[in-house]
């Protein structure tokens, strides 16, 4: 299908120029009337064939024959049988446009002789002629000496060994001729803004008849075989030179195009003889060649090129969606890790409020306790009398007491600003549950939606079906594209109808992705609602409790210390010992209400921090998770818009794909054909310039063609 779909596109840019010089390929059998069993005969074979060349002037060269140049020129060579030219005779038809007595030529023949008419001439040094004017056309003969545009090499092989021609005459085997021609006319054009030398264009057509009764099994390599009345015509043909001048090898549409630079002919032969072979050349090749052809190229080309930049974008569009898509699943993992860690935060928080709730009647029992035994023995030592003269000195528990009660002030204080700080907790913890509820229901809500998309189907039509999809529907445009070429306007249109059901066809594959976007999109706006939470900054210092409680038990220490002392000082003074004996009983009563206030105390303000550490701990992961919530829902969002932005790009690359690619697709084309248009044109110059053998004055027009005649091959 490759091959041929670049032979259709040489055919497209050669146009008619080709079919006009391998026309005569196309004959059928000769028509049989009453003299065509004379067809046999030297003289007559010689003539079918030369009415073969003649044919010309009809069908595809009939407008190229008839445009009436001012100088027509037929170049009869004969040459041996290897093809060396041993004579060169040229016939000249001038066209008569004067309305003077003359008739003004040039030419750089010799022995020129007037062959219609009796017209006389005045032959110059120079080469121009001067022809007598009696209102005809002039037609004349003369002899060339210039060199052939195209060489012809003739070689021979019997039994796959070489022979020379004059050896090869009634000699029977498998017999093989090579027809090599030789482009040796070159002009200079300019392709890309460089100079380069070019072959100029040549058709090249060779013939030869075989008799039946000494020839069979035959075969031509770039030609045809064809009957005509007992014998066989062989037709080959060529272009030699116009494969390297239009570089086909260099361009990727028309690497594998192989124009003929030879003719081989094959068959197996019995006593072996030939009359002649005849081979013509032609300029001209590209003359008839409409430039709208090419124009119709470049279009195309322009074409091609909004076809692959849709097709770029296509495949853009895919390969974004495709990373949305990995996004979105590397942030719903994050995004499902915070909402467990902030389920176990609120859960710690809980707890650790719990556990301060349980303990805090036992903290203000103990603080309680502590202050009325600070009463009591303010009192009791108020009440105690020392005898006048007396060395005890109280002083030191004055101060003790003293500090036990700025110390119960200072209990106060920390108790209450705790209380603050719990009061706070308790609301975060009733907040929390209510935003845990809230995270709870849009997540359902986006994990729904998301849920109900095809992810599977949407990923095989996308990331892996999608460019090959699209590959495979420019590939069946271009060929229907191609197939089709040529057509009537109506079969072109159905053509046309064709080549977009393919495209459509790449189109549905992916048409689940407005239903996948507009779920993905329900999904981002119940992410978009969830509230953020702030976890407020609450210090619950039990630092400070301790301290306190520490300085406390001190205190009492020292009182315990006085306890002795106003024991001795009861048995030297007796008016003083019952009231000293009071006293110290109900301070001893009052520090060990102390003592016991202050283990309950101690034992709240453990529990107290047991829960406190319990609650940082919620309150910690309650914030990580919140953060981490909050940054991978962001992200996620993010994830959401690539996906949803590389489904717009998918689906604006279809349209694309679908208005300013197929629509206008027709051919095959891009650079490389673009720029084998340009060479083209540029030949076509080229091919136009050559158009005379024997000379030609300047401003006039003309054609040429050569006819190239070998000798027999016959024993003697």
């Amino acid at each position: 299908m490759k091959n041929k779909i670049k032979d259709r596109i040489l055919r497209l840019t050669l146009g008619v120029g080709v079919a006009a010089a391998v026309g005569m390929t196309g004959c059928g059998k000769t028509d049989t009337s009453s003299d065509s069993a004379q067809t046999a005969k030297t003289e007559d074979a010689k003539e079918a064939a030369y009415a073969q060349e003649a044919s010309k002037t009809s069908d595809d060269t009939k407008k190229k024959d008839t445009e009436e140049k001012d100088k027509t020129e037929t170049v009869y060579v004969k040459s041996d049988a290897k093809g060396n030219p041993r004579e060169i005779t040229v016939q000249t038809k001038l066209k008569n446009t004067s309305d003077g007595d003359t008739i003004e030529d040039y030419t750089n023949l010799t022995d020129i002789k007037n062959k219609e008419g009796d017209e006389a001439f005045t032959q110059n040094a120079d080469g121009t002629i001067e022809w007598e004017n009696h209102g005809e056309d002039i037609t004349y003969e003369g002899t060339g000496s210039e060199e052939l545009p195209v060489d012809v090499n003739i070689s021979y092989e019997l039994d796959g060994q070489p022979i020379e021609p004059e050896e090869l005459a009634g000699k029977s085997g498998s017999l093989k001729i090579r027809f090599d021609y030789k482009n040796k006319t070159t002009q200079t054009i300019k392709i890309e803004g460089k100079e380069e030398q070019v072959s100029v264009p040549f058709a090249v057509i060779s013939t030869m008849l075989l008799s039946e009764d000494h020839a069979s099994n035959i075969k031509v390599e770039n030609g045809k075989v064809m009957d005509i009345d007992g014998q066989k015509l062989v037709v080959g043909y060529a272009c030699p030179g116009l494969t390297k001048s239009l570089k086909l090898t260099t361009y990727e549409p028309t690497e594998d195009i192989d124009i003929p630079e030879y003719v081989e002919v094959m068959a197996d032969v019995t006593d072996f003889s030939l009359d002649f072979t005849a081979t013509i050349i032609s300029s001209g090749l590209l003359e008839d060649m409409d430039l709208k052809d090419l124009d119709d190229v470049d279009e195309m080309s322009d074409n091609m090129k909004k076809l692959e930049e849709a097709t770029d974008k296509l495949s853009d569009g895919a390969g974004t969606l495709e990373d949305g898509m990995k996004t979105y699943q590397t942030y719903l993992d994050q995004y499902l890790s915070g909402v467990t860690a902030l389920d176990q935060g609120a859960g710690a928080l809980e707890s650790g409020l719990q556990v301060m709730n349980e303990k805090k009647g036992d903290l203000q029992a103990g603080a309680t306790l502590l202050k009325e035994s600070l009463t009591t023995l303010h009192d009791t030592l108020a009440a105690i009398q020392l005898p006048q003269g007396s060395s005890v000195d109280l002083s030191g528990m004055e101060t003790a007491a003293k500090q036990l009660e700025a110390d119960e002030t200072k209990l106060n204080e920390v108790l209450t600003e705790m209380g603050t700080g719990l009061a706070e907790m308790q609301e975060l913890a009733k907040e929390a549950a209510g935003y845990q509820t809230t995270v709870e229901t849009q997540l359902e809500t986006a994990k729904t939606a998301l849920d109900a998309i095809d992810w599977t189907k949407l990923d095989q039509a996308v990331r892996a079906d999608s460019q090959t999809k699209a590959d495979a529907a420019i590939d069946s445009a271009m060929k229907k594209a191609l197939e089709n070429y040529g057509l009537s306007a109506e079969q072109i249109q159905a053509a046309s109808g064709e080549v977009k059901t393919e495209v459509n066809g790449a189109l549905d594959q992916i048409s689940v992705s407005d239903e996948a976007k507009a779920q993905i999109k329900k999904a981002k706006e119940a992410l978009e609602a969830i509230p953020t939470i702030t976890i407020p900054e609450v210090s619950l210092d039990t630092g400070k409790l301790t301290e306190t409680l520490n300085d406390m038990q001190k205190q009492m220490k020292i009182l315990a210390g006085y306890s002795t002392t106003l024991g001795t000082v009861s048995q030297t003074a007796a008016a003083a010992l019952q009231e000293l004996q009071t006293g110290l009983t109900a301070l001893q009563t009052g520090t060990a209400q102390l003592q016991e206030g202050s283990g309950q105390l101690e034992a709240g303000v453990a529990a107290f921090g047991e829960g406190i550490q319990q609650l940082y701990q919620g309150s910690t992961a309650l914030h990580q998770g919140s953060g981490q919530l909050s940054s991978a829902g962001t992200a996620l969002i993010s994830g959401l818009d690539t996906m949803i932005s590389g489904m717009d790009s998918l689906h604006q690359g279809l349209i694309k794909f679908d208005e300013d690619g197929i629509r206008e697709l027709s051919d095959l084309t891009g650079k490389d054909l673009t720029n084998l248009a340009n060479r083209i044109r540029a030949l076509k110059k080229v091919d136009g310039k050559y158009d005379n053998y024997g000379g030609i004055r300047e401003g006039e027009t003309g054609s040429v063609r050569f006819i190239i005649e070998t000798d027999e091959i016959k024993a003697e």
